[in-house]
């Protein structure tokens, strides 16, 4: 696996231990995780002006999908 922004991408990491996939406990878990992240990521973020009283969202999350701007 390896992680990728706009201008960087890191070396490849081989992951040897982790949660087995199709475990029942794995949705549990990513969303405990996801919480504490967007939450933390929530906080330091502001929403974006549209103008006309409108804002747009710091941040959006989906199970398969997570923007941030």
């Amino acid at each position: 696996m390896r992680f990728s922004t706009n201008s960087y991408t890191t070396d490849w990491i081989n992951l040897e231990i982790g949660i087995a996939m199709g475990c029942t406990i794995c949705p549990i878990l990513f969303v405990i995780a996801m919480e504490v992240i967007l939450k933390a990521a929530e906080d330091s973020a502001s929403p974006a002006n549209l103008g006309g009283g409108c804002y747009m969202p710091s941040l959006e999350a989906f199970m398969d999908n997570t923007t941030i701007i």
